[in-house]
């Protein structure tokens, strides 16, 4: 396996404007108190008056987000969503979960299918102008996956240049990211985090640049 860093990602709460400072107004009052402060049309109002907020996350990107044995939803993401319902709610349960792909984060808060998501994503200035982040909670690295019996070391995969090929999370700055460090490579951009593993187990790519805190996780 080689751990080879890329670079490094914010990793961030996106919501729509006005509920990403939700947790910190509620901290300090209730939310019966926060509400009546809110302007009537306001998300937070809207999502205080429901009694639950609607967090969109995923389920296939351990430790993040993922089903355990039960079929439960867990992960770092899922833990900074109860935290949230404990914040407003005073009820770390107050919390409805709606699972979606990556490439459905930003549609389902602008369609407000969700309130806010926790789901790992990168800041960029495209995004920025779509959907409002709060302070990044974690920042992390990329490596590289590669199979035990593929024999590629990282000096393999740069001087075999055009020939190798390697997956990773479909992402704007994705075929960028795997190119800082293999100029020439061949990438393969999958939808889920599983996939890009996948790939890699299967043979159809040399490495898979995945989160480094997958990697640490496997």
């Amino acid at each position: 396996m080689e751990d080879n860093q890329i670079n490094r990602r914010d990793i961030i709460v996106g919501g729509s404007l006005g509920l990403a400072a939700a947790a910190g107004v509620a901290s300090t009052m209730t939310a019966k108190e926060a509400a009546a402060q809110s302007a009537p049309d306001s998300l937070l109002r809207k999502v205080l008056d429901r009694g639950k907020v609607r967090v969109g996350t995923g389920s296939t990107n351990a430790p993040w987000h993922f089903e355990d044995d039960s079929g439960k939803l867990v992960g770092m993401d899922i833990a900074m969503a109860h935290i949230l319902a404990k914040g407003l709610f005073d009820d770390p349960d107050a919390v409805e979960f709606v699972q979606q792909d990556p490439a459905a984060r930003i549609p389902n808060i602008n369609t407000g299918k969700c309130d806010i998501v926790v789901q790992f994503m990168t800041i960029n200035p495209g995004r920025a102008q779509l959907v409002a982040f709060s302070r990044p909670y974690y920042v992390e690295s990329i490596s590289f996956l590669t199979r035990p019996d593929g024999k590629k070391s990282y000096k393999k995969l740069l001087s075999d240049g055009s020939k190798t090929k390697v997956s990773i999370l479909q992402n704007v700055d994705a075929e960028e990211a795997v190119h800082k460090q293999l100029p020439e490579a061949q990438v393969l951009m999958l939808d889920t985090q599983a996939n890009v593993i996948q790939a890699l187990d299967s043979g159809r790519v040399d490495a898979a640049a995945v989160d480094l805190s997958t990697t640490r996780w496997l």
